[in-house]
């Protein structure tokens, strides 16, 4: 019988050492944890309750699944959940990935073998995945548009996106681009970014242009955006005003279109999405679209710790919600 005591047995270490490793509840080398976790994973022990509760007391541990290639925002917003999860007496084990299914379900697997019921990834799961993540094992597994958390995320990014877009058009522009995430898992966030933009176009009868628009994979990388920038501004024909779905997309247009002679705002303003520190410190600083970061992080940690079978409730504050932060990179209109 695979139980604890065997996994300490092949691993010369005490059982207490193997709750420890399983529940992350005192430091242990780090050679000894990955002998431990190689064992769990080897002789495909999934540790009950009472393994994991060796003192009687229940799992205070909340999963987080990243990508490797976190940005900014989501940096910022785990910050705000760690600072939550400490506050609500829980620790947070966060494993981080690519965005291969394969790796994912690894990552996802160790944090099962570690007791941990509930899983909050960044990752945005399509049917097929989370299909087989229920049928192959008993984790609890949310996001950011998951129902339970509470954020009603694609409302919010839809609307927030659109009256940005307003805000642009209200300022002059009809012919506005866009560079967005390559997305297409139906009724996702970042798909709902886009509808916003096109809504916003649509409902002041201005034609979408699609020459304008772009899509770049969730990786930001600078040669990337500068090769979508090459396609999309022309020497005779570009956009007045370019709408980012992210942050970091817009600081990399801003530094191409800069680079290449094209000056912010007064040929092209740059609008952005998320509300990082780092666009106030360009010059021009950027518009941009800030997420109600500290409000996520609280609904965050409160839902899972719900999901997990407990209770825990911040208290209650006045959600900012999402705010269009106007700077200097939509300051100026020069429209010909």
């Amino acid at each position: 019988m695979v139980d604890i005591k065997f996994i300490a047995r092949k691993c010369s270490v005490s059982t207490a050492t193997v709750s420890r490793v399983l529940n992350h509840s005192k430091p242990v080398r780090p050679e000894t944890e990955k002998k431990v976790l190689e064992a769990v994973k080897k002789y495909n022990y999934l540790p009950n309750s009472s393994a994991r509760c060796l003192s009687g007391k229940k799992s205070k541990l909340l999963g987080f699944l990243l990508d490797n290639n976190i940005n900014q925002y989501q940096l910022h917003l785990f910050r705000e959940i760690n600072t939550c999860s400490s506050k609500a007496g829980y620790d947070c084990i966060i494993r981080y990935c690519d965005s291969s299914f394969e790796n994912k379900l690894a990552a996802l697997k160790e944090l099962e073998w570690r007791g941990i019921q509930v899983i909050f990834t960044m990752f945005l799961l399509d049917p097929e995945e989370e299909n087989y993540i229920k049928e192959h094992t008993r984790l609890h597994i949310c996001n950011m548009q998951t129902p339970e958390i509470g954020l009603d995320l694609a409302a919010n990014n839809q609307r927030a996106v659109y009256h940005g877009v307003n805000y642009l058009i209200e300022k002059g522009h009809t012919k506005i681009g866009a560079i967005f995430y390559d997305d297409h898992i139906d009724g996702s966030f970042l798909t709902a970014r886009e509808i916003g933009f096109r809504k916003a176009l649509e409902h002041k009868e201005i034609a979408v242009q699609e020459k304008y628009i772009c899509y770049v994979k969730n990786e930001v990388k600078r040669e990337k955006i500068s090769k979508l920038m090459e396609k999309l501004i022309l020497p005779y024909d570009y956009p007045t005003a370019i709408f980012c779905c992210s942050d970091e997309i817009a600081i990399e247009t801003m530094l191409w279109l800069m680079k290449h002679g094209y000056v912010v705002p007064e040929y092209i303003s740059v609008i952005g999405f998320d509300g990082i520190d780092m666009g106030e410190m360009l010059t021009p600083a950027l518009t941009t679209i800030g997420q109600p970061i500290r409000y996520q992080a609280k609904q965050i940690v409160q839902n899972m710790i719900r999901l997990a079978g407990e209770n825990y409730n911040f208290p209650k504050e006045t959600d900012e919600g999402y705010r269009l932060i106007v700077r200097e990179s939509t300051d100026v209109v020069n429209l010909k």
